[in-house]
């Protein structure tokens, strides 16, 4: 009887030892590209009846001192019959890490909503960025750098106006860029 009761025991701690063995492995790098992709519906009935429905994706390939960064959205909506929010929007940013927190970027973002009074949206970005904080749960990069862009109203017969501005940025992951800045305009 006592063998019997000895093999499943010896048998147990062999498989509670064996995590303990395996945890001391790091895990490897990321290879390729990696990121998140959100998809969302919400279907309303009543009086009237309302459709909205979203798409997401934000990716990220390091290799190098490189790292390059993707944004691809798309919104829609819909209420008794008519098309009420229809947005296309995309961005990449492109860093080159000159030390573990400074690095140079490139960034280049588009949009398209036919709801906000614009044909279009386009912003192109340089700069120089900065690592102030960087764990496991807090992020705070902040980069300085030349903006312009140009934009083509709905409501204007005019030639497309373009904008150049000096700005600063601060920003945490999965958010939306918020840029300060002085803008001078040209028409």
């Amino acid at each position: 009887m006592m063998r019997s009761i000895r093999q499943p025991l010896l048998f147990a701690a062999g498989l509670l030892v064996l995590p303990l063995v395996h945890a001391e492995d790091a895990p490897p790098p990321p290879v390729g590209w990696t990121g998140k992709g959100e998809a969302g519906a919400v279907l309303a009935r009543g009086n009237a009846d309302t459709t909205t429905a979203d798409v997401k994706f934000d990716g990220t390939d390091s290799f190098g001192n490189w790292k390059e960064t993707a944004h691809l959205a798309f919104l829609y909506g819909q209420s008794a019959g008519f098309s009420t929010a229809q947005r296309l929007e995309g961005a990449w940013q492109t860093d080159y890490n000159f030390s573990k927190k400074t690095f140079v970027f490139g960034y280049i973002a588009g949009e398209n909503d036919r709801f906000d009074g614009f044909v279009y949206q386009v912003t192109l970005a340089t700069g120089l960025g900065q690592k102030l904080i960087e764990t496991d749960t807090t992020k705070l990069t902040v980069t300085a750098g030349f903006v312009t862009g140009a934009c083509r109203s709905r409501h204007s017969t005019r030639t497309p106006t373009a904008a150049w501005s000096v700005a600063t940025r601060a920003h945490r992951p999965a958010t939306v860029l918020v840029p300060w800045a002085s803008t001078i305009s040209s028409s």
